[in-house]
């Protein structure tokens, strides 16, 4: 896990404004000062100066310096305060948060050495890495028996590369779902093998959210977008009025595992009008990352970043991330 740094905002920083005034009156009443002696010096023996003015102009000087001092003590105070929320704020790394947004955070991914793979609606999603470049990679994919049922062509660069079975066997015909092996091998111009790892991405999280419909909906639809506005997946969703908490399981339309990320929740809702209906979003996320500059305290969720300001509630993880209903 990383943490950015808290900063705070040195007492220094946040009286260079009352230092600042305090200098210019500093410098406007030595003027004062050397005007008056002037004029004094000057002044007609016959009809001196009335001591009124000048004496008002004093009491004048007095009462601004001591607005100045004022704000100086406050924008001190004001500096303790914001350094304390800033470095309270680390308490919320590890918690789970409740935000007002319409980003969602997915989280929880983790990607496990295995050759298990797992066919389900006529797809299979897994990964393999290669250790060097290969000149060919095949995946072979095994049935219980051990059988060889299909054999996939793969990339060829070194590192990570993903691939997606579409359940059918060699001579295109649909297998049933359930579980299957694969079994990676590659070799270089060389002709020698080239080591191939294959794993399997799980989620333990969901990403969830909530939203609130000021009125009853006709018609609603709830989905979720990447951060290129493509839709992800497509939700069923409640059209009643009031708030609604929702999870999705971090998989698209075609039942793939998405990455871990920024998502959008877009939510369409029309009454029988065809009027558009005024509604809100909130979303749930486990703080991972804090920050802060002069004017704001900002908690991340893995990709989604939020103002302090913007949280709601501090939620029971076991609640609201894990798979199954938010309470």
């Amino acid at each position: 896990m990383t943490t950015t740094a808290v900063t705070g905002t040195t007492a220094d920083t946040q009286t260079a404004k009352s230092l600042t005034s305090a200098k210019s009156l500093a410098q406007n009443f030595d003027t004062f000062l050397t005007m008056l002696t002037t004029q004094l010096k000057h002044q007609d023996p016959l009809s001196p100066m009335d001591s009124t003015q000048f004496t008002n102009q004093l009491v004048q000087f007095a009462g601004v310096e001591q607005q100045i001092n004022a704000n100086s003590n406050l924008e001190k105070l004001i500096s303790a305060t914001s350094l304390n929320t800033r470095s309270q704020a680390v308490n919320y790394i590890g918690q789970v948060i409740e935000a007002d947004t319409d980003l969602v955070p997915l989280q929880g991914a983790k990607d496990t050495e295995s050759n298990a793979i797992q066919l389900v609606d006529g797809k299979a999603t897994f990964k393999y890495v290669l250790s060097s470049a290969a000149n060919t990679t095949q995946l072979k994919i095994k049935d219980a028996d051990g059988n060889v049922v299909r054999t996939l062509l793969g990339s060829t660069g070194a590192g990570s590369h993903e691939i997606t079975w579409d359940g059918t066997d060699s001579s295109g015909t649909a297998l049933p779902a359930g579980s299957y092996t694969v079994e990676g091998v590659a070799t270089n111009s060389a002709g020698n093998p080239v080591t191939v790892k294959t794993y399997t991405t799980t989620r333990d999280q969901v990403a969830a959210f909530s939203y609130t419909l000021a009125s009853d909906a006709a018609n609603i639809s709830v989905s979720i977008t990447d951060t290129d506005g493509n839709t992800v997946r497509n939700l069923v969703a409640d059209g009643s009025k009031g708030r609604h908490e929702m999870v999705w399981d971090g998989k698209n339309n075609d039942g793939k595992i998405m990455p871990d990320g920024a998502y959008k929740i877009v939510i369409s809702a029309l009454d029988g009008t065809g009027q558009t209906i005024e509604n809100t979003t909130t979303v749930y996320g486990r703080v991972t990352d804090v920050s802060a500059d002069d004017t704001d305290t900002l908690l991340a969720m893995g990709k989604v970043v939020s103002s302090i300001s913007r949280v709601l509630t501090v939620r029971d993880s076991d609640t609201v991330l894990k798979p199954g209903t938010v309470n």
